[in-house]
């Protein structure tokens, strides 16, 4: 279960091109265990929030730089 859950975190936090040139659709991972996609021109306007569930208790998500 952790491979799974790993792997489609990972799959999530790709960064894809949006329609500008300029601008990237970006993912990021809250305090909340929540995914939130967002235009890097516009950082301030969340597009899409996803929970995160299905962890067990000793399981914890990480970010990667």
């Amino acid at each position: 279960m952790k491979f799974k859950n790993r792997f489609l975190l990972a799959s999530l936090l790709g960064i894809a091109i949006a329609g500008d040139a300029t601008a990237l659709s970006v993912c990021g991972l809250t305090a909340a265990n929540s995914l939130v996609r967002f235009d890097s021109s516009s950082p301030g306007t969340i597009n899409s929030t996803v929970a995160v569930t299905g962890l067990s208790a000793s399981e914890t998500l990480a970010w990667v730089r």
